[in-house]
C-alpha cells in the first residue's frame, strides 16, 4: 500500500522534467553499456582519468586547524571533526562501504546501486523516488532544500530514472571534491608552518638585538662594519628578493587560486581570448612555487610565485558566470523550432558539464 508521504515524492518525481536532460542521453548507461558485464577497466574509461592528490601519511597528525578572529571554539572543534571524517576508510558512511581510494569508492557505489535496485526489481534503472526518501525530515515531510541538492547532484532524466553509470559518476564527483579539500587543508597547513618559521626568525633576531642592548653591548658598530658586504649582496640578490616578496604577497594576500582550481595564465596587457583560455589545474602551492598540470597535454609545470604575481590569472572555479560562445550552422530552410531545440539541448549539456568549471 502506498505511503501517505509518497504523494509529495511523486510530485517531485513529476517535476524532474524541468531539471533533467533528454531521455536518449540519460539512458546511455543502461542501454549502450551493460555495466553488469563491464570490467573495471572499461568502467574507469567511462569515468575518465583522474589522479589522487598527493597527501603524505603524516598530514593526518600534523595538520591542526586553528581558530581565526571570527570563529569560535565550537567552530574549530566541528571543523576538526569534519576533517577527521575525511581520513577514515568510510567517509560516506559504514552503510556505503569503504572509500579510502577511488577504486574502493567506485566498487562501493556499484554495491549501493544494486541494493537500491532491489527495492524496484521490475525497473531497468533506479527510480529517483527511491532516493528521494533521503530528503525526508523528522516529520516525514519533504525538505525542499535537500531535494534540490539531490537533483543537482544526481541529475535524473525526465522520466525520473537514474542509470548506474550516472549514479557512479555523481558519487565519483563528490569523492574528488572531498579529496581535493583534504589536499588543500594539508597544503594550507604547510604554508602556515613556513610562514610561522619566517616570523619566528624575525622575532628571535629582534629579541637578540634587545638582549644585547640590555647588556650594554652596542651591536650597531658590528652591523655597520658589514654594510659593504650587505650592499654587494643587495646588488646580487636584490631582484630575487623582490620576486620572493612578490610571491609571498601573492600567496598570503591575493590568494588567486587553490588546489584543484582551473586557471589560465597570461600577461596583463594581452587581450582575453573570447573562445576561452588555455587552462592549468593547480596541484600544489608553496611559498616559492606553484605546481600545475596543463589540461590539454597533461604536462606538469612549476611556476615561481614571483613570476605569477605580475600575470593575469583567470580562475575558472571562481567564474561561475563565465560566458562561452558556441556557433551553430543551419540550413536556410530549417524550421525555427528545430533550431531552438538543438540550441537548448546543447546548452543543457554544457550546463551539466563533465566536472569542468
Amino acid at each position: 500500500r502506498p505511503s501517505p508521504r509518497s504523494g509529495r515524492l511523486q510530485q517531485w518525481n513529476a517535476s524532474l522534467a524541468t531539471h533533467g536532460d533528454d531521455t536518449a542521453e540519460a539512458t546511455i548507461g543502461a542501454q549502450e553499456f551493460d555495466l553488469h558485464a563491464t570490467t573495471k577497466v572499461q568502467l574507469y574509461q567511462l569515468l575518465g582519468e583522474w589522479e589522487e592528490p598527493d597527501i603524505p601519511p603524516s598530514a593526518r597528525k600534523n595538520d591542526t586547524p586553528w581558530n581565526d578572529a571570527q570563529g569560535s571554539v565550537n567552530d574549530v572543534l566541528q571543523f576538526r571533526q569534519a576533517v577527521s571524517l575525511l581520513d577514515t576508510p568510510f567517509p560516506f558512511s559504514l552503510a556505503f562501504g569503504k572509500s579510502s581510494t577511488r577504486e574502493e569508492c567506485v566498487g562501493s557505489a556499484q554495491n549501493v546501486y544494486d541494493r537500491l535496485m532491489l527495492q524496484t526489481p521490475n525497473e531497468d534503472m533506479l527510480p529517483f523516488e527511491t532516493m528521494s526518501f533521503v530528503a525526508l525530515d523528522r516529520n516525514d515531510s519533504i525538505d525542499d532544500a535537500k531535494m534540490k541538492r539531490l537533483i543537482r547532484l544526481f541529475r535524473p532524466d525526465r522520466s525520473g530514472k537514474l542509470s548506474k553509470l550516472d549514479f557512479i559518476k555523481s558519487v565519483d564527483s563528490v569523492y574528488k571534491k572531498f579529496r581535493m579539500l583534504r589536499a588543500s587543508i594539508h597544503n594550507s597547513s604547510q604554508i602556515d608552518e613556513a610562514f610561522e618559521s619566517l616570523i619566528n626568525t624575525l622575532y628571535y633576531f629582534l629579541l637578540w638585538m634587545l638582549l644585547l642592548s640590555i647588556m650594554d653591548l652596542n651591536p650597531w658598530p658590528f652591523i655597520a662594519s658589514l654594510t659593504g658586504v650587505l650592499v654587494s649582496f643587495a646588488f646580487c640578490f636584490g631582484s630575487a628578493a623582490s620576486k620572493y616578496f612578490e610571491g609571498l604577497l601573492l600567496i598570503f594576500v591575493r590568494r588567486p587560486y587553490d588546489i584543484g582550481d582551473k586557471m589560465a595564465i597570461s600577461p596583463v596587457d594581452d587581450v582575453s581570448n573570447p573562445d576561452g583560455s588555455s587552462a592549468w589545474f593547480v596541484e600544489g602551492v608553496s611559498l616559492f612555487t606553484t605546481t600545475a598540470r596543463y589540461a590539454t597535454t597533461n604536462e606538469v609545470a612549476t611556476f615561481s610565485n614571483g613570476s605569477l604575481a605580475n600575470s593575469r590569472i583567470i580562475n575558472a572555479a571562481r567564474s561561475p558566470k563565465a560566458q562561452v560562445y558556441v556557433y551553430f550552422k543551419f540550413r536556410f530552410l530549417t524550421k525555427r523550432l528545430l533550431c531552438f531545440a538543438t540550441v537548448w539541448r546543447a546548452s543543457s549539456r554544457l550546463d551539466r558539464g563533465s566536472g569542468l568549471h
